[in-house]
């Protein structure tokens, strides 16, 4: 009997090894599953906008958003908000809420996909999803989450970040990361969407302008009809959720990605307004030789017509196949094929065109004028933050010159003067006997 003790509990450690691998296993199982849905997901939506913009950007026609495309639109506005007001969903089987840390990684993910289907092409915004996410309440959620988890910086000094993966690779994952991983990763995703918005020239260029004028139904939060006044009026919200924290007196300290969003955000915000021309090259090319009948002959069995083979040629300047069947798919012939696809996407998710009233279009005159009076901090409030920058962290040099010359070109170098009286003032003061030396400050001081 002594010799069968040994032999059992090998037995129950073994059948336990296998129970816990089996159900290692179905969880790493379900999280690929999961993460295969929430790609396809994404792409889904990210493909809903390009397809409304496929009419839109069509070269030499009228700007005419479809009652459909605001349908869908507006559906997605929603789907989004529902998300960024996630308050935790709590299992039967446990007692206490979702963790702070859950609810910012869940944050986190919900930003990057409002920045993925905001932005579909680097740098490019796609304006009727910004004008309607902003109608609709999305962009102030945005705001009002990042200023509650950018708070959590300063109230919260450690804490554990909860596991949301069960595979043994996301556990070795989450040791590597650091302590703060839960707050630092989604307040980058939070900076990157908001320099987005604060940038004018991804939102307002000389194709987008006509769209973000248009008299689109836009929800519960009226705004400028006027392109360049609701930039103005984007760049001050989002100045205004931004400088709490660049002002606080801790902002040093924070994750070095996420002050370099913060920095470039106030560097937009100083540009302004601008107008990206896109057209300035449209009429410049040299016309190309005369369309090839065997090139035409191509693309006419491709099943374009032949009108639309030799325009599609005349277009690009060249014999190119490949490159004017692309340019015909970029510029497709039939606009209602889009309306009837966006009309179909919008009925499959609970709309239709009759839920959209006349009575509910913007009206342009009726916007909140607070937002005009927020004001950027005075330049000698900027210096002195950089340089308390610039004494934590040298790397920030490189942001950090680029908002200062920013500065210096504004107003015809209006502030030019003070700007390099500063920095050669903090130069002398670092290179004084009395001062002690800090090597990396005074190289990041001359970088500057």
């Amino acid at each position: 009997s002594t010799r069968s003790q040994p032999s059992n509990s090998l037995d129950t450690s073994s059948a336990s090894k296998t129970e816990e691998d089996k159900q290692r296993s179905y969880y790493s199982l379900c999280h690929e599953t999961m993460r295969s849905l929430c790609y396809h997901i994404n792409h889904l939506f990210m493909e809903l906008g390009k397809a409304m913009l496929l009419t839109l950007r069509r070269e030499n026609s009228p700007v005419n958003v479809s009652p459909s495309i605001v349908s869908v639109v507006s559906t997605v506005a929603s789907i989004v908000l529902g998300h960024l007001n996630f308050g935790g969903r709590v299992s039967a089987a446990m007692e206490s809420e979702v963790s702070v840390s859950t609810k910012c990684r869940y944050l986190g993910k919900v930003i990057d996909f409002v920045n993925g289907i905001l932005f579909d092409r680097p740098e490019i915004s796609n304006p009727i999803m910004v004008k309607c996410f902003f109608g609709h309440g999305v962009i102030q959620a945005v705001l009002t989450t990042f200023e509650a988890t950018s708070q959590l910086l300063f109230t919260i000094n450690r804490m554990p970040a909860s596991p949301m993966d069960m595979d043994d690779k996301c556990q070795k994952e989450e040791k590597e990361e650091s302590d703060n991983s839960w707050i630092s990763g989604p307040l980058a995703s939070y900076g990157t969407l908001l320099d987005h918005l604060a940038t004018s020239s991804s939102i307002l260029s000389s194709s987008t302008k006509q769209l973000l004028e248009q008299p689109i139904a836009n929800g519960s939060i009226s705004f400028p009809q006027d392109a360049e006044t609701f930039v103005k009026v984007l760049q001050s919200k989002v100045l205004k959720a931004v400088l709490p924290i660049w002002m606080h007196p801790h902002f040093a300290e924070c994750n070095l990605e996420f002050i370099t969003s913060m920095i470039s955000i106030m560097k937009h915000v100083y540009v302004g307004v601008e107008v990206r021309n896109v057209s300035g090259n449209a009429g410049a090319h040299l016309p190309g030789p005369p369309p090839d009948e065997s090139a035409i002959s191509l693309i006419v069995e491709m099943g374009f017509s032949r009108a639309r083979a030799e325009e599609a040629l005349r277009q690009v300047g060249t014999n190119s196949v490949e490159i004017a069947t692309d340019w015909l798919f970029s510029h497709p012939e039939e606009p209602q094929e889009d309306d009837e696809l966006a009309r179909a996407v919008a009925m499959s998710l609970g709309n239709s065109d009759t839920s959209l009233k006349e009575d509910e279009i913007l009206n342009a005159g009726i916007f909140d004028q607070e937002e005009e009076a927020v004001q950027l901090p005075p330049v000698d409030e900027i210096l002195s933050a950089c340089i308390k920058l610039l004494q934590v962290n040298e790397p920030l040099a490189f942001p950090i010159r680029d908002l200062l010359v920013m500065i210096c070109s504004q107003n015809d170098g209006e502030h030019r003067q003070k700007v390099l009286s500063y920095i050669i003032d903090h130069v002398n003061h670092c290179c004084m006997p009395s001062a002690p030396l800090n090597e990396s400050m005074l190289s990041a001081l001359f970088h500057v």
